[in-house]
């Protein structure tokens, strides 16, 4: 059990810390709020969860399916194109709308951008679905085990993005903060192009 356990942190952390999409809105959020990155992760879990549970009763198939990256590729590279955008355009308006808890919190941002990225389907379908089967073999406690583990991952690193980002935003003057969420749209927009184009790559 505890080699498990420990296969599943590696593989977990490993995935965890992989620039990306959430990556990017951690640093961005976090440079206002030192708990973004721990409500992200929250707003994750939220749909990773369910998800987890869903692939229980054999439904990863259907992940797999290509209606399901196309749709999920369309729709999240189209979300996540936008927020790029406005992160870009309008980066003072992005820090006072986090500033004041407008806007798309941490915890809905957790959410938005796990159900706009086809990949953590994919990687649960293909990856999560083969620890998940190996959990079965330690019997019903491995389940929760395997969950908390592969959670605590995603909750250490997106608290450290975001602290750490919070802590620069006392030695960045305004203007290079507004730099760091053009950066940061800019990281978005290609994602969201990447999985554009992924869809667009399927349907041809």
């Amino acid at each position: 059990m505890l080699f498990f356990l420990l296969q599943v942190f590696l593989i977990s952390f490993g995935g965890a810390i992989s620039p990306g999409a959430v990556t990017a809105a951690c640093i961005a959020q976090g440079s206002n709020r030192s708990n973004a990155g721990a409500l992200i992760a929250v707003g994750h879990g939220m749909i990773e969860l369910p998800l987890v549970i869903l692939l229980t009763f054999g439904v990863s198939s259907f992940f797999e399916t290509a209606i399901f990256q196309v749709v999920t590729g369309t729709l999240g590279g189209s979300v996540l194109l936008w927020l790029g955008i406005v992160m870009v355009r309008k980066p003072s308006d992005y820090v006072s709308a986090s500033k004041e808890g407008q806007g798309l919190g941490p915890i809905k941002t957790g959410i938005v951008l796990s159900l706009s990225n086809p990949y953590f389907f994919l990687w649960w379908a293909t990856i999560g679905l083969g620890l998940l089967s190996e959990s079965k073999i330690f019997g019903i406690y491995a389940f929760p085990l395997f969950f908390l583990v592969h959670w605590l991952c995603d909750l250490t690193w997106l608290s450290l993005l975001s602290k750490l980002s919070f802590a620069g935003r006392k030695i960045m003057k305004e203007n290079n903060l507004h730099w760091l969420m053009r950066s940061c749209g800019i990281l978005m927009a290609i994602f969201g192009l990447r999985f554009l184009v992924g869809a667009v790559l399927r349907i041809l």
